[in-house]
């Protein structure tokens, strides 16, 4: 059966409606993400950790020269239920001399930043000994995963699609 418009909107109403007192009832009892996660929305809900916050459907930026290529790493991510616009890759060693870090403070857009080999003396490190120590312990970046084989940084296949699977079964990033 199919509605035209006039029948379809008091049932969009009526359940806009029942949505509304049900997320309401679901905050005071503490339950709000459970019920998101019901209706599937559970990505609305915003994180803090300490001086900032994102989403957990932001964006995941991939860090590091790497031989394993971007297309390689996104059909990582759609097998695990990411979507390829939740990503921005800088995977030339060079170009993250250049890379604007800055953008990634206090911006609720980016969610995690997963870093392979970079360069030690870029424009984003400060007084740091490596942007990614600066990312690590200056506040108000998002949450920083070092991608590691055999005790290196380094970005394999493996280690980026047990790092996807660990952040989603953990919850820190929603599908």
């Amino acid at each position: 059966m199919v509605l035209d418009l006039d029948e379809l909107e008091p049932i969009i109403e009526e359940a806009l409606d029942k949505v509304r007192r049900n997320l309401l009832i679901a905050n005071r009892m503490g339950k709000l993400e459970d019920y998101l996660g019901i209706l599937g929305l559970d990505g609305l809900i915003q994180e803090e950790d300490g001086d900032s916050f994102s989403y957990k459907n932001g964006v995941i930026v991939v860090l590091g020269g790497s031989r394993v290529s971007e297309n390689v790493l996104t059909g990582i991510g759609r097998s695990c239920g990411l979507d390829k616009d939740r990503f921005e890759f800088c995977l030339d060693y060079d170009e993250i001399e250049s890379y604007p870090f800055k953008k990634l403070q206090y911006n609720a857009k980016y969610r995690v930043v997963l870093v392979g080999p970079v360069p030690h003396s870029s424009r984003g490190k400060g007084d740091f000994s490596s942007t990614i120590v600066r990312m690590e312990e200056t506040p108000g970046y998002p949450r920083v995963v070092r991608l590691c084989s055999n005790d290196e940084l380094k970005i394999t296949k493996t280690n980026f699609r047990n790092v996807l699977t660990d952040l989603i079964a953990e919850g820190h990033i929603a599908c």
